[in-house]
């Protein structure tokens, strides 16, 4: 294993760039996911619909009214799945370092634990568990 550096200014901007861009969209995702989730929710509470009616909205207007509350459940829980891979696969992007979250720094890619790590968290990482984490050439 060995730390790859990019020294050019102008590659590491590019680089930033374009982690952020995936952090943006990352981000975006999982605020869907979660308004979603939180409709869903809202929409199964007797004292919230109760307070549409009064607000002068429809049964209609009730996106998720009509799911009964196993379905409710189903639908949270496919949006929960999907907000965990959404997680997982950030975390094992080349994004940001796995372990501090810092998305400017250079990365080391750690082939065991299948994630990427900033040189600091990957020294000191590999100082508790060397098995774990390979010595750097």
């Amino acid at each position: 294993m060995r730390i790859i550096k990019l020294k050019s200014k102008r590659l590491r901007r590019i680089r930033l760039e374009l982690r952020m861009m995936l952090l943006f969209a990352w981000r975006q995702e999982n605020i869907r996911i979660r308004k979603e989730m939180n409709t869903i929710i809202e929409h199964g509470d007797p004292y919230y619909r109760r307070y549409l009616r009064e607000s002068g909205f429809s049964e209609e207007d009730l996106e998720y009214g009509d799911l009964s509350h196993g379905e409710r459940l189903q639908k949270i829980a496919r949006l929960y799945k999907e907000q965990m891979k959404l997680d997982d696969l950030l975390f094992h992007s080349v994004c940001a370092c796995r372990w501090c979250g810092d998305f400017e720094a250079d990365l080391i890619y750690n082939p065991i634990m299948k994630a990427w790590y900033c040189e600091s968290c990957y020294l000191k990482r590999q100082e508790k568990h060397p098995n774990l984490f390979p010595a750097l050439q």
